[in-house]
């Protein structure tokens, strides 16, 4: 594909997790992770509440790349293999 029919968007996800319940008993702390292709995100650990829950204050976010052309997004390659 020419490189002059691509367009690079860039966006930012982003996930508020704030509340996990019912946690069973003998978990003391939880954290909570997102994994993404290689990237990790990791929330602190944070105490499990004598009501079996936990709340976070904090928030993951990452930043994505994404080709599109005139007819869509496309599957994610290397640069060079667009040259």
């Amino acid at each position: 594909m020419p490189i002059q029919n691509l367009f690079l968007t860039t966006c930012q996800q982003k996930i508020t997790n704030r509340t996990v319940g019912e946690i069973p008993e003998g978990h003391d702390k939880l954290l909570f992770a997102w994994e993404r292709g290689s990237k990790l995100f990791v929330t602190d650990a944070e105490p499990v509440r004598p009501n079996r829950a936990v709340f976070w204050k904090q928030f993951l976010k990452q930043q994505a790349t994404m080709y599109k052309t005139p007819e869509g997004f496309e599957k994610k390659v290397g640069m060079t293999d667009r040259i």
